[in-house]
């Protein structure tokens, strides 16, 4: 059985520790390249460095892994501030 599974191993701060793993079932998920900037937890985080490793699956055979390296670029996200930021003259 084929599968468009892959596996996201998210390191925040460029930590070499996976502190985040989500599986795309679907393959539905956007793969992030090097320099782009994503959302994750409210935060927006620069994609630093990127990897991909295949893994074995049983039962759909390989599966492709992709590592992705983060560094905070703000703080959380809150609408509210952007509304009572002064406007320019």
């Amino acid at each position: 059985m084929m599968t468009n599974a892959r596996q996201f191993v998210y390191q925040y701060d460029d930590r070499n520790e996976p502190e985040e793993i989500v599986i795309d079932m679907r393959g539905e998920q956007e793969i992030p390249s090097k320099g782009c900037i994503i959302t994750r937890f409210g935060r927006q985080w620069k994609v630093v460095r990127t990897a991909i490793k295949k893994s074995a699956c049983p039962d759909d055979g390989l599966i492709p892994v992709h590592f992705v390296a983060l560094s905070k670029v703000s703080g959380p996200l809150d609408l509210r501030a952007a509304d009572q930021s002064p406007k320019p003259n």
